[in-house]
């Protein structure tokens, strides 16, 4: 049971770390567009080194592969 509620601590401790590292990563991004959680998604694709699939004619503004549909 001790190492059950010791897994889950440090669990959360991780994923809220990383929660926190990709807020302030989208924080840091510059204000081609204000909405948090597009900067969210932007930044967790440059931190992933992933392709954000997109209509939007901002996205590329960013560092980050887009794919356009």
């Amino acid at each position: 049971m001790f190492l059950g509620s010791g897994y889950l601590a440090i669990s959360s401790v991780v994923k809220r770390s990383y929660v926190d590292m990709c807020w302030l990563r989208a924080g840091r991004l510059p204000m081609v567009h204000e909405d948090p959680f597009d900067r969210l998604l932007i930044a967790q694709a440059q931190a992933h080194h992933l392709v954000v699939v997109t209509r939007s004619d901002w996205i590329p503004q960013y560092d980050v592969a887009v794919m356009r549909v």
